[in-house]
C-alpha cells in the first residue's frame, strides 16, 4: 500500500480501559544520532499521581513498553522482537487496563511478547509520531487500525497474512527459496557461498510466511528431511558437531546450516501455533527431527498417544517482598514429570481459574535462545 510519513497526531481509544493498535505495515527508514525516540506514546498516571505506562521505542530495533509502578518504585518493560531498517514489519499491540488487571501484548509479525503493566491508571491520548523533540527515527505507517476489544492470536495472524503482498512479501518466493535450498542439498543446482549467503535477508524477510499454506507446511518440513538425509541433522553432523558461530564465514556447508536454522526456527515459531496447528495437525504430526537426539534427546513415542495424564502442580507464588531485582520477573517453574517426544503433539487442559491469569506451558528444558 502506499503509505505516507506519520505526523505527530492524537488518538483516543474507543474505550478507556482497553485498546488494540495494529500497524499494517510498519517501516523503520533511518537512524538518529540519539537513542531514545517514540513511536508512539501514551502517557497515564495513576489516581494517586504515581507510576503510570508508557509507550516507546528505547532502541532503533525493538518497540519497548514501560510500566512503572509507582514514582519511587520498580519499572517494569516489554520488549518487542526486533524492527529491521528499510523493511515492512506488522506490529500489532494489545493493551488491557481494567483497574485488577493491566498487561502489553506486542505483535510483530505475528511473534508475541507479553508483559506487565501499571494498574489502577487513568487514559490520555494516543500521540502517533514524535513529541517534537527531534528524537525519533523516521518511520512509514501503511495502515492504522484501533480496535475496541482485544484481538486473538487468530485474528492478529489473518491480519498478518492479509496485508503480507502489498508490503513485498509473497509466499510463492519463499517457496521459490526452499526449492532452491533443496536441489543444492542433492547437488542438482549447487549454489556459491555467495549465492547462500544472499539468501539470508531474503529469508528473514519471508519466514513469517511459512504457515501461510499448506504447500509451504510441507515444503518447509520436507526441506528439513532431506537435509538430515543427505548431510545429517544439524549440532550432529560433521559440519556443526559442537555448534557454530552466526556471523557469516566462507564456510559453504555452515552457510547451508545457518540457513536450514532459519527454516526450523520458522517452523517452530510460525507452525506449531494455536492458529496453525489445528487446521494442519494430519500435516505436522509425527514429523519429529533427527536433531533432537542431541537435544533435548531422543525416546520412543508412547504406545497409546490417545492416553492421557495428569499432574498436580503446586502453583502458589509468594508475593515479592522488597525492591525487585534482577530476574524477579521471571516465572516461577514447576515441572510436570511428562516427557513430549519428538513429534509428538499434545494437548494440555488446565483448571478454568488459571486461564488468563498469567500461567504459561513451557514445552523443552531451556529458554536460553
Amino acid at each position: 500500500p502506499s503509505s505516507q510519513s506519520a505526523k505527530s497526531q492524537s488518538f483516543t481509544s474507543l474505550v478507556s480501559s482497553l485498546f488494540v493498535l495494529s500497524s499494517e505495515y510498519l517501516k523503520r527508514e533511518g537512524k538518529t544520532a540519539k537513542p531514545k525516540g517514540k513511536y508512539m506514546q501514551r502517557n497515564e498516571r495513576a489516581d494517586n499521581g504515581n507510576g503510570g505506562n508508557q509507550f516507546f521505542c528505547e532502541t532503533q530495533e525493538r518497540i519497548q513498553f514501560n510500566g512503572s509502578a509507582d514514582s519511587a518504585g520498580s519499572t517494569t518493560s516489554v520488549r518487542s522482537e526486533p524492527i529491521k531498517q528499510g523493511e515492512w514489519t506488522h506490529v500489532v499491540v494489545n493493551y488491557l487496563n481494567s483497574g485488577s488487571e493491566s498487561s502489553f501484548t506486542i505483535y510483530t509479525d505475528t511473534v508475541k511478547v507479553q508483559g506487565e503493566a501499571a494498574p489502577n491508571v487513568y487514559n490520555t491520548s494516543l500521540r502517533i509520531g514524535d513529541e517534537g523533540w527531534g528524537q525519533m527515527p523516521t518511520f512509514d505507517v501503511a495502515e492504522f487500525r484501533s480496535f475496541d476489544r482485544l484481538l486473538t492470536d487468530k485474528e492478529v495472524s489473518q491480519l498478518f497474512f492479509h496485508g503480507s503482498s502489498n508490503a513485498g512479501r509473497e509466499p510463492s518466493s519463499l517457496l521459490e527459496l526452499i526449492q532452491r535450498l533443496y536441489t543444492h542439498i542433492d547437488n542438482q543446482n549447487p549454489m556459491t557461498v555467495e549465492e547462500l549467503r544472499a539468501n539470508v535477508g531474503q529469508l528473514d524477510k519471508l519466514i513469517p510466511l511459512i504457515a501461510s499454506d499448506s504447500s509451504l507446511i510441507r515444503a518447509a518440513m520436507d526441506l528439513v528431511d532431506h537435509y538430515e538425509k543427505h548431510l545429517g541433522p544439524l549440532f550432529i553432523n560433521a559440519a556443526t558437531r559442537g555448534g557454530f558461530s552466526r556471523a557469516e564465514d566462507d564456510d559453504l556447508e555452515l552457510s547451508l546450516a545457518r540457513l536450514l536454522m532459519k527454516i526450523q526456527q520458522g517452523i517452530l515459531d510460525y507452525q506449531y501455533t494455536g492458529f496453525t496447528l489445528p487446521a494442519c495437525q494430519h500435516i505436522l504430526s509425527n514429523r519429529d527431527w533427527k536433531t533432537a537426539e542431541n537435544f533435548p534427546g531422543s525416546t520412543d513415542r508412547p504406545s497409546d498417544a490417545t492416553e492421557t495424564y495428569s499432574a498436580t502442580i503446586n502453583a502458589h507464588n509468594p508475593a515479592y517482598w522488597g525492591r525487585r531485582v534482577a530476574f524477579a520477573k521471571d516465572p516461577s517453574r514447576q515441572p510436570t514429570g511428562y516427557y513430549l517426544s519428538a513429534g509428538s503433539i499434545g494437548e494440555v487442559v488446565v483448571p478454568p481459574e488459571l486461564v488468563g491469569r498469567g500461567y504459561s506451558i513451557l514445552v523443552g528444558a531451556h529458554t536460553a535462545d
